[in-house]
């Protein structure tokens, strides 16, 4: 099962820094990057480089202005480099200014949280770091995560034993060659974010990347006439390359789910927008205030949201703002991305009434260039592959799939099957080729049933059922004392309520997920909240810490 695509093989498999500055060949007066409104001072100062945004032609001379800077303070060719940046378009300038010098850019998202967050760095291998105050104060306080360090510089202010990007700048030329690399030549390490394990330093090649950018601009249908809102700051390089201008938001992205939805639509509207991207938990907060608000959006073409499984009511809420677009769900992840997209009217119109019989959420249909096989996931079984349309652990051959972890044989020969990377997803590939998703296999509830035997059963043909209640926030499928256990968080927040609501509420749950072939195997409810969810996009729930939280006697609990 794959899809043809006629965009591989391209130069730009030698160094991605050549979107760039081909763009500023192309449209050298389109504004390429806007960044955060100026405040006064520094809209005085304009001649300062804190620019409200940059062209295409400005951003690619800006870049190589930073290219320059970064040699002269000893950050060349094959130098990993940890890169803490705020959202803005010097962002996008020092990132590509290390691409053209064959750098490579180490991502760690700092909402992970400080423990999680020294980790990776004492584990990236980095000898550069670059990056706002704060985190060379952090190195001051904890200099044994950062003992490999030889050169600091920062950004946006001092900081002790940090040289000055700004300072490095002065005076040097806007003009660079590009360095030129093998299409396997890593570009950039990105840390998962820990949600579903322990953080890994996903490796990014200058091919992969390339391949990336071709696969989204065909998946999305983008032009150079479009607008991207970057609610994920990193896709932003992507829609650089492909030329379209790039709207930093005004709002804290570190935590979605607690971004201030009118300031972001104000945005959306004033500045036109046509495509975005983001965590569900964001798009969520946007959509209710829409809604209560009687607010569309004409010109947003595309609402792209990933990281965790979008509900059927944040479709069907956008059906009504999106009145030119559409939602899409794309299914992927760090180390492999994009595999699969659907829109929300496809979901609403052909998929929704099989996941509310149980059948799993449907994720579209593969990506350009994207093949996929289902494993014997049970056994774990390399040799035992799923018949078509049987279930099994999603493996994915694709040219946008990392060739492994940086410094972690161990995992990279554990993710892989050949050309197959494993997505620790549990699936299945209907008649028509489009993917459905079941869960995380290290999700899946194993039970033995007197009768059947031995039973299996997916979070996602439970989970989206009981979802489907009006008075429901949220689910989770979990092992619970060897009881298949799902636990409910309500939307008002109750979960001691009286005990003839509780059992209506109990016999109306029950009914919704008998309509799945599983849902007899469902043990017991629990009504519970504050759902532990991952730090990146405050949605994906945390089902292995939940049941270890439940199985401790100082939790309160109710049985719906």
């Amino acid at each position: 099962m794959s899809n043809e695509n006629d965009s591989s093989n391209l130069p730009y498999n030698k160094n991605v820094s050549y979107f760039l500055r081909e763009r500023a060949m192309e449209v050298p007066s389109k504004l390429a990057v806007v960044g955060q409104k100026k405040g006064l001072l520094q809209a005085i100062l304009s001649w300062s480089r804190r620019h409200e945004s940059y062209t295409f032609l400005e951003l690619e001379k800006r870049s190589n202005l930073y290219a320059q800077a970064l040699l002269s303070l000893g950050i060349e060719r094959g130098v990993k480099t940890l890169v803490f940046f705020k959202p803005g378009p010097d962002f996008a300038c020092f990132i590509y200014a290390l691409f053209k010098i064959g750098g490579i850019a180490i991502f760690i998202d700092p909402g992970m949280g400080i423990d999680a967050l020294l980790k990776c760095i004492a584990q990236s291998g980095a000898t550069a770091l670059i990056g706002i105050p704060k985190i060379h104060h952090l190195k001051l306080l904890k200099p044994q995560s950062f003992q490999d360090i030889t050169i600091s510089i920062v950004v946006d202010g001092m900081a002790i034993g940090a040289q000055s990007l700004e300072k490095a700048s002065k005076g040097l030329s806007t003009d660079i060659s590009i360095t030129e690399l093998g299409e396997n030549e890593t570009c950039a390490l990105l840390f998962t974010s820990g949600g579903t394990g322990v953080p890994k330093a996903v490796t990014y090649t200058h091919k992969m990347f390339s391949q990336q950018v071709f696969s989204l601009k065909k998946m999305f249908r983008l032009t150079i006439q479009d607008r991207d809102y970057a609610c994920f700051p990193l896709f932003s390089l992507f829609s650089l390359a492909m030329g379209l201008t790039t709207y930093i938001p005004d709002v804290d992205l570190i935590k979605p789910a607690d971004i201030n939805p009118k300031a972001l639509v104000k945005n959306l509207l004033s500045y036109e927008i046509t495509f975005s991207t983001g965590s569900p938990a964001l798009w969520l907060k946007v959509a209710n205030y829409c809604q209560r608000k009687k607010i569309v959006l004409p010109h947003l073409k595309s609402v792209v949201m990933f990281g965790a499984p979008v509900s059927i009511e944040l479709h069907q809420i956008f059906q009504k703002i999106l009145v030119s677009g559409d939602t899409y769900t794309a299914y992927g992840a760090t180390e492999c991305l994009p595999v699969a997209c659907i829109s929300g009217r496809e979901i609403l119109q052909e998929t929704a009434f099989l996941t509310a019989k149980g059948a799993g959420t449907c994720v579209g249909y593969l990506a350009p260039e994207v093949s996929v096989k289902m494993r014997n996931a049970v056994l774990n079984d390399k040799k035992s592959w799923k018949e078509e349309f049987e279930i099994g652990e999603i493996l994915v051959d694709s040219p946008t799939s990392t060739p492994g972890y940086a410094g972690n044989f161990e995992e990279t020969k554990m993710s892989k099957d050949g050309p197959f990377h494993c997505m620790g997803d549990m699936g299945r590939v209907d008649q028509w080729g489009r993917l459905w998703f079941l869960g995380r296999k290290t999700h899946t509830v194993h039970l033995i049933d007197q009768v059947v035997g031995a039973v299996e059963i997916y979070t996602e043909e439970i989970e989206p059922l009981a979802n489907a209640h009006i008075e429901v926030l949220r689910s989770a499928l979990v092992k619970v004392r060897n009881a298949a256990t799902l636990v409910i968080e309500r939307k008002d927040g109750r979960y001691d309520m009286p005990s003839q609501d509780r059992e209506k509420f109990l016999r109306e749950i029950k009914e919704l997920i008998g309509r799945s072939p599983k849902g007899r195997f469902v043990q017991e409810i629990l009504l519970h909240t504050d759902f532990p969810v991952d730090t990146r996009h405050n949605i994906k729930i945390d089902r292995l810490k939940l049941a270890e939280l439940l199985g401790m006697k100082e939790v309160t609990l109710f049985k719906a």
